[in-house]
């Protein structure tokens, strides 16, 4: 399983709603969690500064950010200057190479209201409106096409002439021409411009009412040429508290607006009493001025052509009670979603659609886990249509950007991100990737990270990598890439158990197809017992973008396993954990009812006190329950089961469940758990019985005592370490003999003998653990049996 995705139903799978209904709330949260279907995301980011931006250009209500037909990117922005603020446009004309391009035109302070949108029409021509808040139109192109410092002029066309505008928003359509709204106070007002004959011409008042406010959201062109517009009403004058998020489909050539459901508006401008409104007055919602609703809309048309939209909506009708929401056209009614929870005062989200995938821009809500405490953009994505969300990838990293803005072409997603705290201007470049051509895989027994050409069809070049662990699971000793002189020169940057990270000096390392680069001892171990770690990774791809890569866990499980032998039948079940864990009942089924009533039960073994007990076994079902207290498993700790499988009706590991109860110490309470199972050879030997003669005693820890340092694979019988436990002989060993002490060759763990401690000198090398039974309280089996 990869780190972006999870197995819906793993646990349910395993166990009855009776059983479930035993788990506590904390543990029903990771349940929950688990079985929440979250999909895998795979991405590319290219984030790049711009340049210095006034704290006036936070707001990307308008359409600031277009891409030309040749691939250039430009961005139209407030620079920073006294008394007035500059009007700039920029052109990416490489990567991460932006000329600044000063129109010579400037524009007053007032924040959120004067901010430039653009577009670029058929010809290339720039198209700049800016510094509107009820004026007069203030208008630019470009002098030159596709260029942004060869002069700009100012026009007035008379298409906009007695005007009082506000909030341009402007689009390009595939035939080279240009569409505008834009509030005329206080109505919504639609302009087209003909490319071929340089007009601009009014089309119609799109939306007006007596006694409100129009503000336009978003213009959207679809490959017909038709436009799609979403905006809000405010009660009253102009003012923050709007409410009513409104659709229409704008036919071009019949010069008609039509509903979602292709039902016609009736001439004239349409009103709140006949707008297609996918956002309607919730709850104690009224629409009077000073209540806050909806705001700020951005749309897109998923695979049908449907609209999908998204917006904020205050939950308590306060400006600082909003929430992320999606509100999508299915066919037959509009259906919304929360995509975010809040509270949210100014932030904003984006949304496009392309290649069968639904993509959300925006912050995260306040208490989620992954807020890094400032206002990040984080991107979720969805193939479901807001059904499900991705994990969140974080577009930015400890960057403010409320407002954030973009355009797609050609699978890429173009963002605009004005950071208002540091005054910078930034766009990121972002590309959804069906796979990651390179995966982390992570060992949990040895700690070896491994980065590989896994699921690539060609060579992949990178010349830098990182990988995160917010429960600080990392090594900072690991075996680098700059530790094993990597050819091109790799250095380490500053590590530390949350991150490491390595750059290339001069060049790029190539992985070919099925090849891979090993960092021995990254890897420090899980968070918890059956809580793989939270290890993410991205790397630096040949175009320098930033990709989020995979992650998968290999080699030993964080769980209990139950082994089958696959030549006999023979089972045992072995911890192979880094951790203790307390249990007190197992079941183990067979659908092909393939399991023999006749195995070496716990209860036949007298194991952890003589009172484990079996429960009606058949061939489909094994159950064993400890009447009281419960049998600690340490790490490496091993049952052997006996025969337990009939090889001659099942054969797979498909066929074979298996679970247990975790003991939580909390009166007549426990926790349901899957188990793994695993079809693989029992090797010989007796776990802890390093001497070789059948049983766990005394005779093992002088063994043990006298080779400690030694090497293990001389001095121990074959088959009695902990398989966790590698290199020399260590005090991890004394545990894992201490665990097993009293076991035979017929049973694994026997209830506790005498054990002996260490000398001093030993002590100094080891903290050992103890095999505790609690026996004060008897238990119900909560479902299990």
């Amino acid at each position: 399983m990869n780190a972006y995705a999870s197995d819906s139903g793993l646990i349910a799978s395993c166990f009855s709603l009776q059983q479930l209904a035993v788990l506590r709330s904390g543990i029903l949260f990771f349940v929950a969690f688990l079985g929440v279907p979250v999909q895998a995301q795979y991405v590319s980011v290219d984030l790049e500064t711009v340049g210095p931006m006034s704290s006036y250009n936070q707001a990307a209500w308008w359409s600031p950010i277009v891409v030309d037909n040749r691939g250039a990117v430009y961005a139209s922005y407030l620079s920073p200057n006294s008394p007035r603020d500059d009007v700039f446009v920029a052109k990416r004309t490489g990567n991460n190479t932006w000329v600044l391009g000063d129109t010579a035109f400037d524009s007053r302070y007032d924040l959120g209201h004067t901010q430039a949108s653009m577009a670029i029409d058929g010809d290339g021509t720039l198209h700049v409106f800016y510094d509107m808040h009820g004026n007069p139109i203030r208008y630019l192109q470009s002098d030159a096409p596709n260029s942004v410092t060869s002069g700009f002029t100012k026009l007035s066309p008379t298409a906009f002439d007695g005007g009082n505008f506000t909030y341009p928003n402007v689009t390009a359509t595939p035939n080279g021409d240009l569409y505008a709204i834009i509030r005329d106070y206080p109505t919504g007002e639609l302009y087209h411009f003909d490319n071929t004959s340089d007009t601009w011409t009014q089309l119609a008042t799109f939306a007006a009412q007596s006694g409100t406010t129009v503000y336009p959201d978003h213009v959207y062109p679809d490959a017909s040429g038709d436009l799609h517009l979403v905006w809000e009403w405010a009660a009253g004058g102009a003012q923050g508290s709007r409410h009513y998020g409104s659709y229409a489909r704008y036919d071009v050539l019949d010069d008609v607006f039509y509903r979602a459901d292709g039902s016609p508006y009736p001439a004239g401008p349409i009103d709140i009493a006949n707008a297609d409104i996918f956002q309607d007055l919730e709850g104690n919602e009224t629409f009077t001025s000073g209540v806050h609703g909806f705001q700020s809309a951005k749309m897109t048309l998923d695979g049908q052509g449907y609209p999908v939209v998204t917006y904020g909506y205050s939950l308590d009708g306060t400006a600082s009670g909003y929430e992320h929401r999606l509100a999508r056209w299915t066919g037959t009614d509009w259906e919304v979603s929360t995509v975010t929870p809040g509270p949210f005062n100014i932030d904003k989200s984006w949304i496009t659609y392309s290649d069968g995938t639904l993509r959300f821009y925006g912050t995260l809500s306040p208490s989620d886990p992954l807020h890094t405490g400032t206002d990040d953009i984080f991107l979720k994505t969805s193939t479901d249509l807001g059904a499900t969300w991705s994990t969140p990838v974080a577009i930015t990293e400890g960057v403010n950007v409320q407002r954030p803005v973009g355009t797609t072409v050609g699978g890429k997603d173009y963002l605009y991100l004005p950071s208002v705290d540091e005054k910078i201007l930034r766009v990121a470049i972002v590309q959804s990737l069906a796979q990651s051509p390179l995966t982390l895989f992570v060992d949990r027994g040895t700690g070896e990270l491994r980065i590989a050409n896994h699921l690539g069809e060609d060579t992949w070049s990178f010349d830098g990598y990182t990988i995160s662990s917010q429960a600080g699971l990392l090594n900072t000793d690991w075996n680098s890439l700059q530790d094993q002189t990597i050819a091109g020169g790799w250095l380490e940057a500053n590590p530390s158990v949350n991150r490491l990270s390595e750059l290339q000096e001069s060049s790029f390392t190539e992985l070919s197809v099925g090849s891979e680069l090993v960092l021995a001892n990254g890897y420090s171990g899980a968070i918890a017992f059956g809580i793989d770690g939270d290890l993410e990774f991205s790397y630096t791809g040949p175009d320098g973008n930033v990709i989020q890569g995979l992650v998968e866990y290999t080699g030993q499980v964080n769980n209990l396993v139950l082994q089958i032998d696959p030549s006999d039948g023979r089972a045992r079940l072995v911890n192979q954990s880094q951790f203790s864990v307390d249990i007190d009942g197992y079941t183990i089924t067979s659908e092909a009812n393939a399991l023999l009533t006749s195995w070496n039960s716990l209860d036949d073994q007298n194991t952890g006190g003589g009172d484990w007990l079996e429960s009606n076994p058949t061939t489909g079902r094994l159950s064993e329950l400890k009447e009281s207290g419960a049998l600690t498993l340490a790490a490496g700790a091993v049952f052997d089961l006996g025969s337990l499988y009939n090889l001659g009706i099942g054969s797979s590991d498909s066929d074979v469940a298996f679970s247990f109860l975790i003991n939580d110490g909390a009166e007549g309470e426990s926790i349901a758990t899957p188990g793994e199972v695993l079809f693989a050879t029992i090797p010989a030997g007796l776990p802890g019985d390093y001497n070789g003669d059948s049983v766990v005693n005394l005779a093992d820890y002088t063994l043990w005592r006298n080779n400690l340092g030694g090497d293990a694979s001389s001095a121990f019988a074959a088959g009695s370490r902990n398989p966790l436990n590698t290199g020399v002989i260590d005090a991890d060993d004394y545990t894992f003999w201490k665990s097993n002490f009293g076991s035979t060759a017929l049973s694994a763990i026997q209830a506790p003998a005498a054990v002996p401690e260490p000398t001093t000198s030993c002590y100094l090398l080891l903290a050992a653990g103890v095999l505790m039974i609690n026996a004060s309280r008897l238990r119900v089996a909560n479902g299990l049996i």
